[in-house]
């Protein structure tokens, strides 16, 4: 079994993400490529990313740059990175203000170092990256002065007790990477934390596409050869900058290129708020034309996005512990225990499984009608808190919540306590009175406005007709109690304002839409108001309480003003009740339609037809029906104007008369052919106290009557008997299962296993073997190793490998026999490299990375040099999106991209896959495919191998048989690998003592089977063969086990004798001498 690739198998100690060889890797250890975009958050309606974020993660990013400022709200920074991570996105935090400006450059780092703020990045450190601040620099600076800079930087961050990765930008707003390539190692090495990623804006303006194409290749090689750990920060795009928006550049080519080398990169930018910098509204540079997943501002943000083969959606990997908290990714783990009772929910919720010294937040909510009584924390109170957070992890935890009832305030109109008028102007700042959840629903906390009714929740501002409601968001609304005139026909004018062209409304009156859903179009600016008309909108009279419902953000609105179009003459509703609705005849019921109603006002007038021939037109009729059946009662209503309405209800009327119950016995219900059965019926019962008659139908083809039968069986089978009792208008049933047999016993016995390694220990047990006639039974096993045993319960020990029949032979008082056999199959230990393959499923979604590939059996390719096998499989869309390799050495190619040479039927039963042409020998061919434990399998169909691609550094255990090695002058043999001794000592090998002194004359290494050294332990250790202690030779003792089974370190062996796990197949060879002191060695 040979490895191939590195994995960093130590977990990291801030629990952060963090660099290493020029590579980014979660605390888990789980390799980094960022995909994703950038959004100016801190400049939307949306600065906590509710519903923009949820639109992002639909392109499968797996990274998002969060644009803010000193300016942004602590708060709101903390839950928008908290929704980065919810939504399965790494928040990359950035400053705007000092964008080409170093003289700014503290004003960035004092925000950072604000106690709520370290508070946010300690709370979410395990995957936040701090940007320190976006292009900070001109390129008039130095790379000396650059780097000088940001040690200063380094220093007040590090000192402030941030521990996780930072991000520096290039110098030359960001665009100039020879900063990085030139100064990125020195600020490697002054990082205490050696924590740094560097990110490169591609604004590239040099040259044509080709001379951008070879900027980019240069610099990779760069970086490569410095091992430098970086992203592009904003890009790519579609043009060369926003200061040249008419200049392409090579977008294409370098999303291929970043994606062959495993580089990040964040496009510029989403799209919910204009980035005008190639244009207003939907520049070249906005990927959306309104933040929502779909609306593509340009044919290349779709392509980025979704449909290059290189694009977000077909490589962007999400880290399997970001995607599942529970999964135990690295190192100690630990519980958290989280429940609420009613009233409101805990997120995370259950048992939460947590890495150590991880952080780990709860976030606390209450439903309307209640609050927060208190959190309870290991037992103890904590108060009444909206979110938790245990910190640092180092042992299992509970958090439980209790909420107390609040009652609502009522809803009351805000001017001067009355109804506002329809028609007329209805200002949007004048929303009833009564709180979140009476009057509105905003999803913000306080209000954003800037003065108007501030302590209210609503985000109210000065603009428009004498304020505004603004900062509108999905699913949010605002109530205002009405009275309308008159029932009629009205125009509506809503003074709207948007930046966007996004937002849409409608507006209820007592819960119904009267205009449905309508579209805000841009108007310029969130302040330049317009007014949205509608027409038609049908209302009916009278005092009602008026929604506005935000069925997409963000628009502003000022005023609504209703204007009459004239009354209409709206159709009366009918309704009524019954009561009672059924009943035994006669049933007299009585009836009333008061609930009935004109939306005019009108008079109205009742028909009834009670469905037996009689009619009414009273408000509250009665009725008596007589015969048995179900009646449909219709009520129509009139306004007068020969406008009405109809409803129908059923009244059912029955006889009284109930069902009998069936009920009886059969003694017996066993017995050996011919078997007399006595049935009684007598415990059958009528609710009305009615005469029965009884039938029987005993199953076999005959029957009987009367309240007793006896009825006897002469053949072997399993009957049915069915007895029907009757009152002379209804029936009851009920059944009992007869068994007939010939006598004969039945033998049934369990094993605790039907297959292992030799020697085998197997207990059996025949306690489940029954006689029909409740007799004794005798037990006569015979194991098929020779040996045998009479009892219910017996164990034999399989010693040799083989397929062994055990019998189990039962015989009854009479002597009647029944046999019961199993086979239980003993093997050496080897198991099956197939991996249950071909399965009978189709192949399950799997988008992952591999850096180790197992080649498992005999002739199969020779893989050494390949670095990285990308598998992306979406089986609810049926595509193969990415099936590529990546090798060290360019042989074939530095990245291979498969998917032209393969074809797959991953979606069908018996999934597999065809390879051809892909340049690696050995490689082609017919394989079949499977996912075992989360990693990505192929089992060739014809050679005998199978490839197995994993996230682990240890081999699967594919069932290397375990040798029995001897030790007879020198050469220890029985497995895959070769162990030679021979040290010429009269007494040979008398006991191994390994100790820590190092020895100084031969060495022994640990290769694979084709020879490639897997790896060389820290130190030598000493193995002194016949225990003299002269002399001494070099051994390398290397396992992946951490132990070799059987031999202990720093102790003496007396002989080696048994079984040893030399573990993964390993071959033992020394080198480079044959002799040296006490150590004398035959051949290798």
């Amino acid at each position: 079994m040979v490895v191939f690739g590195m994995s960093h198998q130590t977990s990291f100690s801030q629990n952060t993400i963090r660099v290493d060889q020029g590579k980014i890797y979660s605390s888990c250890n789980e390799e980094i490529v960022m995909r994703g975009v950038n959004e100016m958050f801190v400049w939307s309606q949306d600065r906590t990313g509710e519903t923009i974020l949820p639109e992002i993660a639909k392109t499968g990013s797996n990274a998002v740059r969060l644009v803010w400022t000193t300016e942004g709200a602590e708060a709101e920074l903390d839950k928008l990175i908290d929704n980065s991570i919810k939504n399965n996105m790494i928040p990359v935090a950035e400053l705007h203000d000092a964008t080409g400006d170093f003289s700014k450059l503290q004003q960035l780092l004092d925000y950072w170092k604000k106690p709520a703020v370290l508070s946010t990045i300690q709370k979410y450190k395990k995957w936040l990256i701090v940007n320190i601040g976006n292009e900070v620099g001109n390129g008039s600076e130095s790379t000396a002065q650059w780097v000088d800079y940001y040690k200063d930087a380094i220093t007040q961050l590090r000192d402030a007790g941030i521990d996780g990765p930072l991000m520096i930008d290039c110098g030359g707003y960001g665009n100039r990477e020879s900063y990085f390539l030139e100064g990125g190692n020195e600020l490697l090495e002054f990082d205490p934390k050696h924590n740094i990623i560097f990110a490169v804006h591609t604004y590239w303006t040099n040259g044509d596409d080709q001379a951008k194409v070879d900027r980019l290749n240069t610099m990779i090689e760069d970086a490569k050869l410095k091992k430098l750990p970086y992203i592009i920060g904003e890009g790519p795009q579609v043009v060369a900058s926003p200061v040249a928006c008419g200049q392409s550049f090579p977008y294409k080519e370098m999303m291929k290129r970043l994606q062959e080398e495993g580089i990040g990169w964040l496009s510029w930018s989403w799209g919910a708020v204009n980035n005008n910098d190639c244009g207003s509204p939907n520049s070249k540079l906005d990927i959306t034309t309104d933040g929502k997943f779909g609306s593509w501002a340009t044919a290349f943000a779709e392509e980025m996005c979704i449909s290059d083969i290189n694009s977000i959606k077909n490589t962007s990997i999400i880290p399997a512990s970001m995607i599942d908290g529970t999964i135990a990714a690295c190192g100690a783990t630990y519980t958290i225990t989280a429940s609420s009772e009613v009233g409101g929910s805990i997120s995370p919720s259950g048992t939460v499984v947590v890495s150590e010294n991880d952080n780990q937040i709860f976030d606390i909510k209450a439903n309307i009608g209640f609050k927060i009584k208190d959190v309870l924390v290991d037992g103890v109170s904590v108060g009444d808190v909206s979110t938790y957070t245990f910190s640092s992890v180092k042992e299992n935890h509970t958090i439980a919540v209790t909420y107390a009832t609040v009652p609502l305030p009522p809803q009351i109109p805000y001017v001067n306590g009355l109804p506002q008028a329809v028609p007329g102007k209805i200002k949007a700042d004048s929303f009833d009175l009564g709180g979140e959840a009476v009057a509105y629903h905003d999803i913000s906390s306080g209000n954003e406005g800037n003065g108007i009714r501030q302590d209210e929740d609503v985000d109210t501002e000065t603009a428009g007709d004498g304020g505004s409601i603004g900062f509108t968001a999905v699913g949010e609304w605002i109530e205002y109690t009405v009275d309308v005139a008159e029932a009629g026909t009205y125009s509506v004018e809503v003074l709207v304002a948007s930046q966007n062209s996004n937002g849409q409304y409608h507006i209820e009156f007592d819960g119904k839409d009267v205009t449905g859903i309508q579209t805000v179009s841009t108007t310029g600016s969130w302040t330049s108001f317009v007014p949205h008309k509608i027409s038609n909108v049908a209302l009916t009279s009278g005092e009602q309480v008026m929604r506005m419902f935000i069925d997409n953000g963000a628009f502003n609105f000022s005023t609504i003003t209703f204007t009459s179009d004239g009354t209409t003459n709206n159709t009366p509703t009918a309704s009524f009740t019954a009561t009672p609705e059924s009943g035994v005849s006669p049933l007299e019921v009585s009836f009333d339609a008061s609930a009935s109603s004109d939306p005019n006002g009108d008079a109205i007038t009742y028909s009834w037809d009670f469905g037996n021939g009689e009619t009414s037109t009273l408000a509250t009729p009665k009725v008596t029906f007589t015969d048995i059946k179900t009646y449909t009662v219709t009520l129509t209503v009139s306004d007068g104007t020969n406008v009405s309405s109809a409803v129908t209800k059923d009244i059912v009327v029955s006889d009284g008369n109930i069902a009998p119950v069936a009920n009886f016995t059969a003694t017996p219900t066993a017995g050996i052919a011919p078997v007399t059965v006595s049935f009684d019926a007598s415990t059958s019962t009528d609710e009305n106290g009615d005469t029965l008659t009884y039938a029987w139908d005993f199953g076999d083809g005959n029957t009987g009557v009367g309240v007793t039968a006896n009825h006897t069986y002469a053949l072997i089978g399993e009957y049915t008997a069915t007895l029907t009792v009757s009152d002379g208008s209804k029936t009851g049933t009920s059944t009992q299962v007869i068994k007939v047999t010939d006598g004969s016993p039945v033998a049934s016995f369990t094993a605790d296993a039907e297959s292992g390694v030799a020697p085998l220990a197997v207990s059996f047990d025949a306690s489940g073997s029954v006689d029909p006639i409740g007799g004794t039974l005798t037990y006569a096993w015979d194991f098929g190793n020779g040996e045998t045993a009479a009892t219910a319960i017996a164990s034999t020990i399989f010693t040799t490998v083989g397929q062994f029949t055990v019998t189990l032979t039962v015989t009854n008082a009479a002597g009647d026999t029944a046999v019961e056999t199993k086979t239980i199959n003993v093997t050496d230990g080897s198991v099956s490299c197939t991996f249950g393959t071909p399965t009978v499923n189709t192949l399950a979604s799997i988008r992952n990375s591999f850096e180790n590939i197992f080649v498992l059996g005999e002739n199969g390719p020779n893989l050494d040099n390949v670095t990285k096998f990308i598998v992306n499989w979406d089986l609810v869309n049926n595509g193969l999106y990415e099936f590529s390799i990546s090798t060290n050495n360019g042989t074939p190619t530095w990245y291979t991209n498969l998917l032209p040479k393969v074809t797959q039927n991953f979606n069908a039963a018996e999934p597999s896959i065809t390879i051809t042409g892909s340049g690696f020998t050995g490689l082609d061919g017919e394989y079949w495919a499977t996912i075992d434990a989360g990693n990505f399998v192929l089992v060739s169909k014809t050679r005998g191998f199978t490839l197995y691609f994993s996230g682990s550094a240890i081999a699967p255990d594919c069932g290397t048989t375990t040798p029995n090695p001897t030790v007879n002058g020198g050469v220890l043999a029985g497995g895959p690998f070769t162990f030679t001794v021979g040290d010429g000592i009269a007494d040979n090998v008398s006991g191994i003592t390994l100790t820590d002194t190092v020895g100084d004359t031969n060495q022994w290494i640990v290769t694979d089977a084709a020879g490639k050294i897997l790896g060389l332990p820290a130190s030598p250790e000493v193995v002194d063969f016949d225990g003299a202690g002269v002399g001494s030779c070099f051994i390398y003792n290397v396992t992946y086990n951490g132990t070799i089974t059987g031999l202990t370190a720093d102790a003496l062996i007396s002989g080696l004798s048994g079984d040893f796990d030399l573990s993964n197949s390993i071959e033992v060879v020394r080198n480079p001498v044959s002799t040296g002191g006490d150590c004398t060695f035959g051949a290798p």
